[in-house]
């Protein structure tokens, strides 16, 4: 019997992590509401991994044991500043996420968009 699997996708704005970068934590999900999610998260273990995007780059941080993966933007991606107070977005490459079910085990990869 295969077991049951869920990638939470998020399409929120703001997806439910912790940057480091002042400008995205300002306006990112308050840690109140982190943790409640986190609790919601708690009672379904079959979510294996959450899935947002916005963040303008590629970040993974950790929820309720659950990785939480933010891809990187299609266009333009945010400059990794931890004292800036605004975001500035740079001209890296684009990208996008896959994920791969692999006997039970979830790989995601990120595939940045050259050329």
């Amino acid at each position: 019997m295969s077991r049951p699997f869920l990638i939470l996708q998020l399409s929120d704005l703001h997806p439910p992590l912790a940057t480091g970068i002042l400008a995205c934590d300002e306006i990112g999900l308050p840690t109140a509401d982190r943790r409640a999610l986190g609790a919601i998260l708690d009672r379904h273990p079959q979510v294996l991994r959450i899935v947002a995007g916005h963040m303008h780059r590629m970040i993974a941080a950790e929820l309720s044991g659950r990785t939480v993966l933010a891809a990187p933007s299609t266009y333009l991606q945010g400059r990794l500043d931890f004292t800036a107070p605004e975001l500035a977005l740079v001209r890296e490459p684009p990208g996008f996420a896959i994920h791969a079910l692999l006997d039970g085990e979830l790989a995601s990869h990120i595939q940045p968009v050259i050329g």
